[in-house]
């Protein structure tokens, strides 16, 4: 059934046509909200635009929705938003993530519409990270994270809705908010249903990249397979962990998927005479990567800024043992056994690790096990449903209202 409404959607780089965003689960959302509400506008903000780009573009394959792109500037932004609401006549906000909605508190207050906060990390850990990356210092969050938290908790009380993608952030936003208003706090699981079907074509393909690499290297290879590049990554971390690997395992090949390539770490790969222990890709389809993880040994994972990820519980499902900095959102699953998790930022530590489950079969056949029943309801709750619960939970929103 089709909501007489308009929702502003507040997000960061979108691209036009949607289908074409780097993110397949966030335009699969837009495109269902599209199918729900009478209009969706979506805001994205834009490190650089022109004025030609601030000229609103319909989705060819959902001509009720319209992107908008605005500065991202801190003043900017917060003006342009309150613009194109005020211009599209919105009806909601939908801010996707703690960073957006804080662009969307001045129009909240201004028009007096209902905001609908969707929040997927610990925004104020991943900042304290980031902030102590660049300071040098050991990229643990600590205080300096329960300073930043007072900016979320900022945010999360202006929400009229809060939206959480797991059971630790549900429990973190609590914390932020007056007991009085957690009946506003809400989970909205993630699905991966979708790693179930793993399209013929590029299973093919790993197929073909994993043969290649055994007849580069002249015989059998492990894969590590290591996902995201950067200082908040752990690249530098992953490599280090990989060269005392390869040392133990001369098979073992560490593949570093990205978006982009950073130079430097290809170049830090030579110097760690791991130029045939390492095979670096870029921008891959989800496809080609979900089929390339399916036939990797190890999943390593040393970031600072990821949650619990897609990628690693991708990996979950695959029956991919996972090896994995300990943050707020893997304390569970680790806890659990379900991931192995380090504590620590010495590569060592993550080397042990990793060949403790290349050596162990039964350590490791019992990880996985764990793993996939850790995993199982997130496989079997399907993505429809999970939409179908963040429209309901906007429109329960916009019925007070009316």
């Amino acid at each position: 059934m089709l909501i007489t409404a308009k929702i502003a959607v507040i997000a960061h780089n979108v691209s036009v046509p949607l289908y074409k965003h780097r993110s397949k689960e966030f335009s699969d959302r837009m495109y269902f909200m599209a199918k729900r509400f009478d209009g969706v506008h979506i805001i994205s903000k834009e490190r650089n635009i022109s004025d030609k780009d601030r000229i609103p573009v319909k989705d060819e394959l959902a001509p009720n929705l319209v992107v908008h792109k605005v500065h991202n500037g801190l003043v900017s932004s917060n003006l342009d938003i309150l613009r194109v609401v005020r211009d599209v006549g919105a009806d909601a906000i939908f801010a996707d993530g703690i960073g957006h909605a804080v662009s969307s508190i001045l129009c909240k207050r201004k028009c007096g519409i209902p905001l609908v906060t969707f929040i997927h990390g610990f925004e104020a850990d991943l900042k304290a990270i980031r902030l102590k990356l660049k300071l040098g210092l050991k990229p643990t969050p600590g205080l300096l994270s329960k300073i930043l938290a007072v900016y979320d908790a900022i945010v999360l009380r202006a929400s009229d809705e809060v939206l959480c993608v797991s059971p630790g952030l549900v429990e973190y936003a609590r914390k932020l908010v007056p007991r009085k208003d957690w009946n506003k706090i809400k989970i909205i699981p993630q699905s991966f249903e979708y790693v179930k079907y793993v399209p013929k074509e590029a299973a093919m393909w790993a197929d073909d990249v994993t043969y290649s690499l055994k007849t580069r290297n002249k015989h059998e290879v492990l894969l590590i397979t290591v996902i995201g590049m950067g200082a908040t990554k752990g690249t530098d971390i992953a490599l280090r962990t990989h060269k005392y690997i390869a040392e133990k395992k001369p098979g073992a090949v560490m593949i570093a998927v990205s978006k982009t390539i950073n130079p430097k770490y290809v170049r830090m790969a030579k110097e760690l005479k791991l130029k045939n222990n390492a095979l670096f890709l870029q921008n891959l389809p989800r496809d080609q990567l979900l089929a390339l993880l399916s036939h990797s040994s190890i999943l390593l994972c040393p970031s600072f800024s990821e949650g619990f990820s897609r990628a690693i519980s991708e990996a979950m499902v695959l029956g991919v043992p996972v090896v994995a900095y300990v943050n707020k959102s893997l304390t569970d699953a680790v806890s659990k056994g379900a991931v192995v998790g380090v504590r620590t930022t010495n590569p060592k530590d993550y080397a042990r690790e990793c060949i403790s489950l290349i050596r162990g079969e039964k350590l490791r056949e019992e990880l996985i096990q764990k793993a996939k029943g850790y995993i199982r309801p997130l496989v079997l709750f399907p993505e429809k449903k999970r939409f179908e619960l963040i429209c309901h939970n906007i429109d329960q929103v916009l019925s007070t209202r009316r």
